[in-house]
């Protein structure tokens, strides 16, 4: 499934697409997820940052990336508004351009957001 709206690429990143939560729909695409299973304590912060974290350094890793500014992070919201905001608060704060991806269920089709954060320009 792909979004809908015209995206700007941006040249020397690498696209990462993956769901914010594992397993809540069909992906052909996806590579990989941030959070692996439901949040026990959805006030955890600490937790969420560190779990964040822990994947998309390990992306990185499997994609041979050593910059978090050399990556553009696709994400597919498949969760919890918090969880979102503090992976859209990861990415501020690390500088990687974010797209979201939410599901419209009347195409059954995802549209496209782009999170405009603090470097990124567009062309």
């Amino acid at each position: 499934m792909t979004g809908t709206n015209v995206k700007v690429e941006v040249k020397g990143m690498e696209r990462i697409a993956v769901e914010l939560f594992k397993g809540r729909h069909k992906f052909e695409d996806i590579e990989g997820c941030i959070f692996n299973k439901e949040l026990r304590d959805v006030k955890n912060m600490y937790y969420m940052q560190m779990s964040i974290k822990k994947a998309i350094d390990a992306l990185m890793k499997r994609h041979g990336i050593r910059e978090y500014r050399d990556i553009e992070l696709d994400v597919y919201v498949t969760g919890l508004t918090v969880a979102l905001v503090e992976v859209i608060n990861f990415c501020s704060l690390y500088d990687i351009k974010l797209v979201l991806y939410h599901y419209d269920k009347y195409t059954k089709n995802y549209y496209t957001q782009d999170v405009y954060l603090k470097r990124q320009q567009y062309v």
